[in-house]
């Protein structure tokens, strides 16, 4: 019958079979315990050195990651986990929408520009000069599992198009965000315009802009010499929206939907909506400074040849809330 010990003190040597008496120790003849080089396939307590390190696996054996600087957020290079500094703002990739119907759609996720057009007539929506590069101010867009931006402060990205005709009702929408959680006007001044690419006193077309404050948006609907604008929405740029723009041209009505909400129109006193030929992020050639100091991120740019219920704006911005976590 097996006979159970109880011991109150430290153990100082193990009775083996054969009536053998061995101490426990790390040399040879002493019986392995606790951090033993000689116990194999199990993790050494000094391969962890300091508080908050993090235990990982290299070139197939257990290894330790340092603790991280703080302010840095944990990712991956060149397939290990490696610590690296948080973008400003918390940097995040936009929430992707599935669109149907579009005549248009750049999701502005390809590795770099042109961007394709998801849409039934398509045309590449492209920077105006110059590739994405990182940590840049300008147009900031998803690509993979991280944002890029284009290279200067006032680039921006423009499809010519050929197929929004005149007095045609017609909706826009965009997905953004600003990577510094604020601005400070004038670092974005433009965020999508749809026009005829004509300057002032000309120009025919919908602008979604900042205001001057920096608090918030409205359009700017041009039918050449007259326009009109809406009211200024506020926004919480510390999160990412959705904006839908629709126009009516039996009205000359341009409807500014925030997170699939009516949030404010623009009415010009007469014309007619011209032929629009242009489509662009974050500027145009002919006026407005686009993005500056301050990083504009977008994603999922539409137009569509109708002015898109009410019902189907309010469910995209529920999807946009959703996968942004709000």
């Amino acid at each position: 019958m097996a006979t159970r010990y109880t011991v109150a003190g430290t153990v100082a040597g193990v009775i083996l079979g054969g009536a053998a008496l061995l101490n426990v120790g790390t040399s040879t003849g002493t019986v392995a315990a606790g951090d033993d080089s000689r116990i194999t396939g199990a993790v050494q307590a000094s391969t962890l050195t300091t508080n908050g390190d993090l235990l990982t696996r290299a070139a197939g054996v257990p290894a330790r990651l340092g603790v991280g600087t703080e302010g840095y957020v944990l990712t991956v290079a060149s397939g290990a986990p490696a610590w690296a500094a948080a973008a400003a703002g918390g940097e995040t990739a936009l929430p992707r929408l599935a669109v149907s119907g579009a005549l248009h759609h750049w999701r502005c996720d390809e590795a770099s520009s042109p961007f394709a057009d998801l849409g039934s007539s398509p045309v590449s929506l492209a920077y105006v000069s110059g590739t994405r590069e990182y940590d840049r101010a300008g147009l900031y867009a998803r690509y993979g599992a991280t944002m890029q931006r284009s290279p200067a402060a006032t680039d921006r990205a423009e499809a010519v198009v050929s197929d929004i005709p005149s007095g045609t009702d017609f909706s826009f929408g965009v997905t953004f965000a600003n990577e510094t959680g604020s601005i400070s006007p004038p670092n974005i001044t433009s965020i999508a315009v749809v026009n005829n690419g004509l300057g002032a006193g000309s120009s025919y077309g919908i602008y979604l802009l900042t205001a001057n404050t920096g608090s918030g948006l409205y359009l700017g609907v041009h039918h050449g010499a007259v326009t009109a604008d809406s009211g200024v929405v506020a926004i919480d740029w510390s999160r990412p929206h959705r904006a839908e723009v629709t126009y009516v041209t039996a009205t000359r009505t341009a409807t500014l939907y925030v997170d699939g909400v009516a949030a404010a129109t623009a009415t010009p006193a007469s014309g007619t909506m011209a032929a629009l030929t242009n489509c662009s992020l974050g500027g145009i050639a002919t006026a407005f400074g686009g993005v500056s100091g301050s990083t504009l991120m977008v994603a999922d740019f539409t137009v569509h040849l109708s002015a898109l219920s009410a019902s189907t704006i309010l469910s995209r911005a529920d999807v946009c809330r959703r996968l942004a976590g709000g």
